[in-house]
């Protein structure tokens, strides 16, 4: 048997931990990392954007990525961020529609891209893939109605205190007795994930810092009193559907 490369055993690694992949047998694993490329994407390169052609699906394998959707007249909503492990582009294997989602790196990023062909024609062989696919998605639909909905309906203390969850979910250390969150993320891209204004949001977090619930650091955010951020939530919430797509 030959030897796998350093890559090919990082490729093979990420493909076998994923949940779309899943029950299938070694013939089709095997077909999907022969068929993946690794690729490195530098800081704020888009993976892919709206309305560009959907040839291949990515799996993280380093790095960060922010997840967004945008209208024409150049308003953002940025869905959330997702890092290692996670797979994308998952919508180009139902039709030829072109993006419906920006992905841009946040950090220097590594992905495997695997082509859609590739997993069309193993889908094909291999029904179980596309059961696999429906039970992720369904998961991750339920997690971004629950956004939407606090989006909509509840006010922006509720909507910043579950930004800032989802936060601990992406970046969150435990340091000692506080949580630090490793974000470039400025107050003023706090305002665009909350679709608040930058001046109300400012209001929030000085007050938060006041309370030491939510505090600025110098690589970050600190989080002081996780209990206390839940209790603006104005709802309890199943941390198992915080944002995240």
């Amino acid at each position: 048997m030959p030897i796998k490369s350093d890559v090919t055993q990082q490729i093979t690694k990420l493909i076998t931990a994923a949940d779309w992949f899943q029950g299938l047998p070694e013939e089709a694993i095997n077909r999907l990392v022969n068929a993946a490329k690794l690729d490195t994407f530098s800081t704020n390169r888009p993976l892919y954007l709206i309305g560009t052609e959907a040839n291949n699906v990515f799996g993280i394998l380093s790095g960060n990525v922010e997840i967004s959707i945008s209208s024409y007249n150049g308003e953002e909503f940025t869905i959330c961020d997702e890092g290692a492990g996670y797979w994308l582009g998952e919508f180009t294997l139902a039709n030829d529609s072109p993006r419906i989602l920006n992905v841009v790196a946040q950090e220097e990023t590594q992905a495997v891209v695997i082509p859609k062909s590739v997993l069309n024609a193993i889908g094909d062989e291999f029904p179980l893939i596309y059961r696999n696919l429906f039970k992720n998605q369904t998961h991750r639909f339920i997690r971004l109605y629950q956004l939407f909905g606090y989006m909509i309906f509840y006010p922006l203390e509720s909507r910043l205190a579950l930004i800032a969850l989802s936060l601990v979910e992406t970046h969150g250390v435990s340091q000692d007795n506080h949580i630090l969150i490793k974000t470039k993320l400025s107050q003023a891209d706090l305002s665009k994930r909350t679709l608040g204004s930058r001046q109300s949001v400012n209001q929030i977090l000085r007050r938060w810092s006041v309370e030491d619930i939510f505090v600025k650091s110098p690589t970050g955010y600190i989080i002081n009193d996780l209990d206390a951020l839940k209790l603006k939530l104005s709802s309890p919430i199943d941390s198992e559907f915080l944002p995240g797509v």
